[in-house]
């Protein structure tokens, strides 16, 4: 009786076991099952905000090869679909990383991301010619304005010296403003290297500091020595500032910032001024300004790129 009652114990022990390991099947082919819809889901989700970016990004293309809009616009643009492709990559990544979706779907989704960033790069790439096309255009247009001014004033001094007036006496007839030189044929040179090279377009990462080059040109400024103001705008329109300038000087009466000083002896003849520059942080990408300021006034302007 007692081994009959030992052998019912371990049938009944053995039912509750095998009770417990179906409702345990169960309830992991349950979470499986639910796991495998959510990621099909997540899937068609994705599926559906590539399709979206598809769209915009024919439009972006329009909105390029128009550029009715500004620059910044474009810019700030591009900005946004590199972020919206970048989620995307980071819910792709998840998704491979849960191996609940089969590899030949994650290979079509991040195909198509890939083929979006190549589109992207593209667009920024074909933007960066165009800019820099704008950018020696409007440098021929100076060089040729520059020309011009050069020869009105041989033009202007060869009809002075067969007048016979000096330089001395002009200076005293001529206003203030009429005596102040162009800042002319402006040249910039990288020097983060340590060496110095004259670029048109550089990359950003690539430029701590640089020497900023331009030719005083021919005048009636009584000889002196005077303050050379330097102004650096950048393509985000922020002036930058090299650590020794941290400072501002008087323009039309009124307090401006200024990001390189030096006193140079000015005589009336043509002189060439350099003006080195260091950077605390990358200058923002796009066009970037320099004005040469003397007296309070505006005697030269200079643009070059970064990308």
């Amino acid at each position: 009786m007692f081994e009959g009652k030992a052998l019912r114990n371990v049938i009944i022990a053995g039912a509750i076991l095998l009770l417990g390991l179906v409702s345990f099947l169960a309830y992991s082919n349950q979470k499986v099952e639910q796991g495998r819809e959510a990621a099909e889901q997540k899937v068609d989700e994705i599926t559906s905000l590539l399709d979206q970016t598809e769209e915009e990004m024919l439009e972006l293309e329009v909105l390029f090869e128009a550029r009715e809009e500004q620059v910044e616009v474009r810019n700030q643009l591009l900005k946004q679909r590199k972020i919206e492709l970048a989620n995307l990559k980071k819910q792709i990544e998840q998704l491979k990383r849960g191996k609940v979706v089969d590899a030949k779907t994650i290979a079509r989704l991040e195909d198509k991301v890939a083929q979006m960033e190549a589109q992207l790069n593209q667009i920024q790439e074909n933007e960066m010619d165009y800019l820099l096309a704008q950018v020696k255009v409007q440098q021929n247009v100076i060089d040729s304005i520059s020309v011009d001014a050069t020869n009105l004033r041989k033009e202007n001094q060869d009809m002075r010296k067969q007048l016979g007036l000096s330089i001395e006496v002009a200076t005293e007839t001529v206003g203030n403003s009429s005596k102040l030189p162009d800042a002319e044929n402006f040249a910039f040179y990288n020097t983060s290297t340590g060496g110095r090279v004259q670029v048109v377009d550089v990359a950003a990462a690539n430029l701590t500091s640089m020497d900023i080059c331009f030719e005083i040109q021919e005048s009636f400024i009584e000889i002196g020595d005077y303050d050379l103001f330097l102004v650096y705008t950048d393509g985000n329109g922020i002036v930058h500032f090299s650590p020794e300038s941290k400072n501002t000087f008087l323009v039309n009466g009124g307090k401006s910032f200024f990001t390189a000083k030096k006193n140079v002896r000015l005589d009336g003849a043509e002189k060439t001024v350099c003006m080195p520059i260091t950077f605390d942080d990358p200058p923002g990408k796009g066009i970037q300004e320099v004005r040469v300021y003397l007296k309070e006034e505006i005697i030269g302007r200079g643009t070059y790129q970064v990308r």
